[in-house]
């Protein structure tokens, strides 16, 4: 392969004394090439694997070195037919976090042999934590695994990508300038997403235009309560795969844990193409997958009493959480939870008997009547608030709901000075930070993402005066 001076870029990064430069390698560069995969991974190709590399069709070699001539780090892929891989990537250890391996993958994609490339895929150690991490920052999600993979006998995790072009990169960098965190997609509850052809279990009407959806999905990770899932209905189903195009944000209602799969449910309304198509699907289609995502709601500190409030279909992103705060009382022997649930009527209300049999406080609350007391749901919680002022344990709120509900409920709680944590539900494309159409504007300037740095969010930072809704 020869080199383009069109594929060398000048780093505009000064380390020290040294401009760095990344291009393609060449020939006479492999030796450099080789001795620094040696010195970063454990089972480095050597230079007859970079040779042979370099000759196959198709193949895409990379390296950033320094006027020296010495390398500071390379990645080395293959693209076909719309697909890629990489297969190694390495930077040395002396010049890590200075995102030379972000500028190395975003050399690759932007060259103009892989710009026909759709999705990029590859395998990581189970045990390398480290890069599982960078490669959730880039947008790689987990697909699978490779049970001894490696000539070691360790497991391998896949992970893949659709692409990112230059346009997205701009604009990620645009939202790091407006003060968006740049955080891993794994978050705070420290598991990465998985990518997946779930299995439909269940999918049943319940409550006016709602539905329970039940999806069996393999290797399913830990999920935080409060996270959520993208939804699509794939082939099989009652449509094609492109209809839709976007996928649909999902609360993550509960977990049902098996041995080698899990099954998640979903409560959604209907209330659009997307979610009437989903409405279709029936047991044995598949559906597509990406989740968990998004960071959920703080753990319930000891001897606290927890106060949920769901406004219909929010209500789906409070069960996991109540649940936790519950089983969190009965070990403890301290604590209290209330489950405020509101809607219009009794048949907007889903699930009422699943919070029910939780054992914890339940009041109910319907504009019509129809069910408990009679109006909106703030009443309850201002009388629960105005009782509970002379309490000296914590007492915090969790509400999702239609945002002029949460707006309310953070009113109320930062007039009984008690904290409140809200759900956004914005609309999402992505889910990953990527498209930016899910930004809500912070208290004192800037904006986050709700997939990203939410869906979960302290009320007190969100400038409620600009969210829609």
């Amino acid at each position: 392969m020869s080199v383009d001076v069109r594929d060398e870029r000048e780093i505009k990064q000064v380390q020290g004394a040294d401009v760095w430069r990344l291009r393609r390698a060449a020939p006479q560069d492999l030796r450099e090439i080789a001795e620094l995969a040696r010195e970063v991974l454990c089972d480095a190709w050597t230079l007859v694997g970079f040779e042979e590399h370099l000759r196959a069709a198709r193949s895409d070699l990379w390296w950033v070195c320094g006027s020296d001539g010495r390398a500071a780090g390379y990645l080395a892929a293959r693209y076909l037919a719309g697909e890629g891989e990489i297969f190694s990537i390495g930077v040395r250890a002396s010049l890590r976090r200075q995102g030379l391996a972000s500028r190395l993958l975003k050399a690759l994609e932007t060259s103009q042999e892989w710009r026909g490339v759709a999705r990029i895929h590859l395998e990581v150690r189970e045990s390398n934590q480290a890069a599982q991490a960078f490669y959730a920052r880039q947008g790689f999600v987990r697909v699978g695994k490779r049970p001894r993979y490696y000539p070691d006998g360790e497991m391998a995790i896949l992970m893949t990508r659709d692409r990112v072009d230059s346009q997205t990169s701009m604009r990620d960098a645009e939202s790091r300038a407006c003060g968006v965190s740049a955080q891993a997609v794994a978050g705070a509850e420290g598991t990465l997403p998985i990518r997946a052809q779930a299995e439909v279990v269940v999918n049943r009407p319940e409550a006016t235009a709602q539905y329970r959806l039940r999806l069996r999905v393999a290797n399913w990770p830990s999920v935080a309560p409060g996270q959520f899932v993208m939804l699509t209905p794939k082939a099989g189903a009652a449509r094609a795969c492109s209809d839709p195009l976007l996928p649909r944000p999902m609360a993550i209602y509960r977990v049902f844990e098996g041995e080698t799969s899990s099954e998640i449910e979903i409560l959604y309304r209907v209330v659009g193409r997307g979610t009437g198509l989903l409405s279709e699907v029936s047991p044995g289609d598949q559906v597509g997958l990406v989740g968990p995502l998004g960071r959920g709601f703080p753990a319930p500190q000891a001897g606290e009493h927890s106060i949920l409030v769901g406004g219909g279909s929010g209500i789906a992103s409070l069960y996991l959480f109540a649940r936790a705060a519950c089983e969190r009382v009965r070990q403890e022997g301290a604590g209290r939870v209330s489950i405020l649930l509101g809607a219009r009527t009794v048949a907007d209300l889903p699930a009422q008997s699943d919070f029910a049999d939780l054992g914890a406080e339940l009041i109910l609350a319907t504009e019509d009547g129809s069910v408990g007391e009679r109006g909106f749901v703030t009443e309850p919680l201002r009388v629960l608030l105005e009782g509970s002022a002379a309490s000296t344990s914590g007492v915090v709120l969790y509400v999702c709901g239609p945002t002029p509900m949460m707006r309310a409920c953070a009113n109320l709680a930062a007039k009984c000075e008690r904290q409140c944590f809200v759900s956004l539900e914005n609309p999402m494309a992505c889910g990953f930070g990527v498209c930016l159409g899910c930004a809500t504007t912070l208290q004192g300037g800037g904006k986050a993402l709700v997939c990203k740095d939410g869906p979960v969010f302290a009320a007190d930072r969100i400038d409620w005066e600009n969210v829609g809704g």
